[in-house]
């Protein structure tokens, strides 16, 4: 934190997401695609904390794609190329504070994600991904979007203090502030 209203995260997940959908390529006939990708997720947050036990978050997501796997029925389909391998999104939230102490504050947080790129790439659009085989000849965006509620523990190591001489230096610790 920086003062009493403004602060920074810096934080790093990991998550495995997955979508299916279905199609008729005629009227006996339903194909079942499913895809499943594995991220590394980097978030860098600037966060506003007015008075009011309520803060705002806001900043840039950096994804790694780390491992995709894209099957058809039970056939799975080749992956390279047409998927990305990371993508920039915009991250926008709203929190509360839930309870605490001067050391220890448990929040809860409600985001909205969305990603500034296509999740297949122009390749991959080409050649029909996500939904290949399909009769769609346009298959529309494949943005990542994503809404999450999630809790966060969060506890000081230590502070930059300044002393009564004027000199300021790095506190270990939970009295830092007293």
């Amino acid at each position: 934190n920086v003062g009493d209203f403004h602060g920074f995260n810096f934080e790093v997940m990991t998550g495995t997401y997955f979508q299916t959908f279905t199609f008729r390529p005629n009227a006996d006939m339903r194909v079942r695609n499913t895809v499943e990708w594995e991220v590394l997720d980097l978030y860098a947050l600037y966060r506003f904390y007015p008075e009011n036990g309520m803060f705002l978050e806001i900043g840039p997501k950096f994804t790694r794609v780390q491992n995709v796997k894209h099957t058809q029925g039970v056939d799975e389909k080749p992956v390279a190329g047409n998927y990305e391998e990371d993508y920039v999104s915009g991250v926008l939230g709203i929190g509360a504070f839930l309870a605490g102490s001067e050391t220890m504050v448990f929040k809860s947080t409600l985001r909205f994600e969305y990603g500034f790129t296509d999740l297949v790439t122009e390749q991959g659009m080409a050649a029909g991904y996500p939904s290949f085989g399909s009769s769609l000849a346009d298959q529309g965006a494949t943005t990542p979007i994503r809404f999450s509620f999630g809790f966060e523990i969060s506890f000081g190591l230590g502070g930059i203090a300044q002393g009564a001489c004027g000199r300021r230096g790095f506190v270990l610790g939970t009295k830092y502030g007293g």
